[in-house]
């Protein structure tokens, strides 16, 4: 693997400055003026390929670096600088002892992205990750400097409107609503997959993703992550756009999972667990309001013990026509809990690679036996920054069933069953602060108050504050 990254490092050192006007396709500039996006392989600056697309600021020559008279043939170079500083007073909710944590963590990413011609492309992204200070330190953000993504894309056009493109390598895979499969962007480490992913594309309207994967086991040292050979994802994703109108866009997912574990602990041990997840989901917007539904049914095997879970999702929001343009929204939810965990079925609902900040920003609590309802109200107070206030309540499903752990899944301690099923009431306020393309300033504060339940087990309030700068070329 060192071999084929300093071929790739040599490669780029070899790339001259000089742009190629020939034989240059109709290109549009996209209005995000290509990136810096989320995921970094999402970038598209092509239209720079056109001298008059071009503003002559400084990281132009780094999105787009011609290789020969071919503009279709192009290297693009970015990265990432991310610091953020956090604060908890507890971060077990006091269910382990002196879990006060203060700490800086620091993201640093460089990639290169190489396209020749339009059905070829491979993507280097090298990283290194950690957290300064930390008295509880958070696995997910330590790894020193390493591979976090290294993979091709081949694209095979089948008929003029159905491509099939390969992806095999190491990559970052989020689906959906994320719930099931995220990228865990809150850590240092992200999920990261080794395996194959392939897509079918027909113009752009139906995209079907079929996929392979492993997540990556991370190690603290350099160049040592590794392929966790314990687990296993496979699946299938439909994407297809139901309406698209001005004012009424809707769209529709239907998913199948399969995530396999050698060992997975639950309350009552730890087996080799086989869960399967089918789910839809139906979103979009419509005039002044936005949706979001989704559905999952969870079966399999654990151990001895048949699988039946499932889960429930739903957001709505509206959008006021007046000054600051303010939102409001309510996310209701349900993670299915196992009221008897003597039985042989296991109702337990579980994400494979779950959204470990969806209840709060501290990301304390697991999807797992929960019911969570938030209204949330935002605010543009300028252009580029926005103000969210919301307050969430979050109970137990099952009184019998555990408060569990995010992003581990495992239950907080031994005390499953509680009296009563009041979990917290989570306050949280943020600011976010887009300066420009490329810098990003966040603040979040949360409180985690605790209820009935957590204290039954132990647990306290807990205080989070994030402070986060974000640089992205």
């Amino acid at each position: 693997m060192k071999m084929k990254v300093l071929a790739v490092i040599s490669l780029f050192s070899c790339i001259t400055h000089v742009y190629a006007e020939d034989h240059i396709p109709i290109v549009e500039i996209p209005k995000d003026l290509g990136g810096p996006r989320f995921l970094a392989w999402n970038n598209d600056y092509f239209y720079l390929s056109k001298s008059e697309n071009r503003q002559g600021t400084w990281n132009e020559r780094l999105n787009y670096i011609p290789l020969g008279n071919d503009a279709e043939n192009y290297i693009t170079l970015g990265g990432e600088a991310r610091w953020m500083y956090e604060y908890l007073n507890h971060a077990t909710a006091n269910l382990t002892p002196q879990d006060r944590n203060e700490s800086v963590a620091q993201r640093l990413r460089l990639f290169g992205d190489l396209h020749l011609q339009q059905n070829f492309r491979m993507f280097l992204e090298l990283g290194d990750n950690w957290a300064f200070d930390a008295e509880v330190p958070t696995p997910a953000n330590y790894d020193a400097f390493d591979i976090q993504q290294f993979f091709v894309d081949y694209r095979l056009p089948i008929t003029e409107n159905l491509q099939l493109t390969l992806r095999p390598g190491r990559f970052v895979m989020p689906l959906g609503s994320k719930i099931l499969v995220s990228t865990r962007d809150g850590s240092n480490v992200q999920y990261n997959y080794d395996g194959l992913a392939t897509w079918f594309n027909y113009r752009d309207q139906i995209k079907i993703d079929v996929f392979d994967v492993k997540p990556v086991k991370f190690q603290r040292g350099s160049f040592d992550d590794k392929t966790d050979e314990s687990r296993e994802l496979k699946g299938i994703y439909f994407n297809s756009k139901i309406l698209e109108q001005p004012t009424n866009q809707a769209k529709l997912d239907l998913y199948y999972f399969d995530m396999h574990h050698d060992q997975r602990i639950f309350t009552d041990g730890a087996d080799v667990q086989n869960r399967k997840s089918i789910g839809a989901r139906v979103f979009g917007q419509k005039e002044n309001i936005d949706y979001d539904f989704e559905y999952i049914r969870q079966f399999g095997d654990y151990g001895d013990k048949n699988i039946r879970a499932y889960a429930a999702f739903s957001q709505v929001g509206y959008h006021f026509e007046q000054k600051l343009n303010p939102h409001l929204s309510l996310q209701s939810m349900l993670f299915s809990g196992d009221n008897d965990l003597q039985d042989q079925r296991l109702k337990t609902f579980e994400s494979p690679f779950p959204r470990t900040a969806l209840f709060s920003g501290a990301a304390e609590f697991g999807l797992m036996n929960a019911i969570f309802i938030k209204p949330t109200f935002a605010l543009d107070l300028l252009p580029n920054m926005n103000l969210k206030t919301s307050y969430g309540v979050l109970k137990k499903h099952k009184n019998n069933d555990a408060i569990y752990h995010a992003p581990s899944g495992i239950a907080w301690n031994e005390h499953d069953q509680t009296k009563s099923k009041e979990i917290a009431g989570i306050t949280e306020v943020e600011l976010d602060y887009q300066y420009n393309r490329n810098l990003n300033f966040n603040l979040l504060f949360s409180n985690v108050d605790a209820a009935q339940a957590l204290k039954e087990t132990g647990g306290k309030t807990n205080n989070y504050l994030s402070v986060t700068t974000q640089f992205k070329f």
